[in-house]
């Protein structure tokens, strides 16, 4: 499903939570060595991504999840979650 709305943004509170929440699951991941399905998560060309500041490969920071992963990031739970907070 594509996103409809290409002109998403987020506020940098929207952007703190998110990173962090990828952090914490990049350290649960990291101890278990999988993806679970109650992480907040997204798929991206075939990957697990629970962490959108990091690339793909897990090697790379990325400033921006909406340019590197754009509808793949911009359908996932991470944004439905920060709009549930607001």
């Amino acid at each position: 499903m594509e996103n409809q709305n290409k002109e998403i943004t987020l506020t940098i509170k929207q952007l703190k939570i998110i990173k962090r929440l990828g952090e914490l699951q990049s350290n649960i991941m990291n101890e278990i060595g999988h993806c679970t399905d109650s992480m907040i998560s997204f798929l991206h060309e075939g990957m697990c991504i629970v962490n959108p500041f990091i690339d793909d490969t897990g090697r790379f920071d990325i400033s921006n999840p909406i340019e590197f992963y754009g509808d793949n990031f911009l359908n996932s739970d991470f944004i439905k979650f920060v709009n549930d907070i607001e």
